[in-house]
């Protein structure tokens, strides 16, 4: 598995944001919420700006599947819901490879991230996919995987 274990502090841009929502385990939720999500967004014609899901643990777990858009959309499309997400910081942890190596990475990085003792805020975890699966190769597929921080991750050998 190609997954980055030191993690890259970023701030993420404001985005806007179209998506649909399922709770429940992941493993029955995630690919339902994209199924939705591609359908109504392919039905309702509007440009994206790329993809992202949006998960939380509690109070139960939450997967959102959706899309950027440049403006808000007149209409929200049915089935769909819309957010405007601030800009904010995040320990960022990158794979490259296949969606099918999610699970597997999500383990590594929330091992690590207890390894690193990095203070998780009470926010949503994001996976944004940097290239579309449609074009691009399996093994080229990245996915950013970002953690919700209250501070800026510092690496023990430069402290």
């Amino acid at each position: 598995m190609n997954l980055s274990l030191t993690p890259e502090n970023i701030q993420t841009q404001p985005y806007k944001y179209l998506f649909t929502e399922k709770m429940g385990p992941f493993h029955e939720t995630a690919m339902p919420a994209w199924q939705e999500a591609h359908q109504k967004i392919l039905a309702s014609q509007l440009p994206t700006q790329g993809a992202m899901a949006l998960i939380k643990l509690s109070p139960g777990p939450t997967y959102r599947a959706g899309f950027m858009v440049a403006t808000q959309p007149e209409k929200i499309p049915e089935g769909l819901q819309y957010l405007e997400l601030p800009s904010s910081f995040y320990a960022q942890f990158v794979l490259k490879g296949p969606y099918s190596q999610l699970g597997e990475a999500w383990g590594k990085v929330m091992e690590q991230v207890g390894t690193l003792e990095l203070e998780i805020r009470d926010d949503f975890f994001i996976e944004y996919y940097a290239n579309n699966p449609e074009t691009t190769a399996e093994e080229n597929l990245e996915t950013h995987i970002l953690i919700p921080i209250v501070k800026e991750y510092q690496s023990k050998k430069n402290t």
